[in-house]
């Protein structure tokens, strides 16, 4: 069912709408019909905010070398549900699924509960592999 809505957008959101309204070429509804499908993508179970692409990989740029701090990676990984280091990376693993990332993680060790050495493997595009690795 369609149903028109009268809306005003300042021009600040209609530069942000022009690549969806040229990707329709010019049908604002279709545009925003495609952005909030595309926000809907990165809709995780935890709190998040739809990024942009190309926004996401200038951040991953910028914090090249800075390590996440505890308290940013304790929300990513619940230090509570990991009591293996299968645990983790089938944590991890389901995180980067769900952020569409094309990039995973192995972890080989020589005891699941209490490793002397681990062997990490990462595979995924080079930036967001570089990320994982820090």
């Amino acid at each position: 069912m369609n149903i028109s809505r009268h809306i005003s957008i300042d021009d600040e959101y209609l530069k942000k709408m022009e690549p969806y309204m040229e990707r329709h070429n010019g049908n604002m509804g279709a545009a925003l019909r495609d952005m909030i499908n595309q926000a809907g993508k990165y809709n995780l179970a935890m709190d998040s905010a739809a990024i942009d692409t190309s926004l996401f990989n200038w951040m991953l740029q910028e914090i090249d070398d800075i390590l996440v701090p505890e308290e940013v990676l304790d929300k990513l990984i619940n230090p509570m549900l990991i009591q293996s280091m299968e645990k983790l990376e089938e944590n991890v693993n389901k995180r980067l699924i769900g952020l569409e990332w094309g990039a995973n993680i192995s972890l080989k060790c020589d005891d699941d509960h209490f490793p002397s050495g681990i062997l990490l493997t990462v595979r995924g595009p080079p930036r967001k592999s570089n990320f994982l690795q820090a």
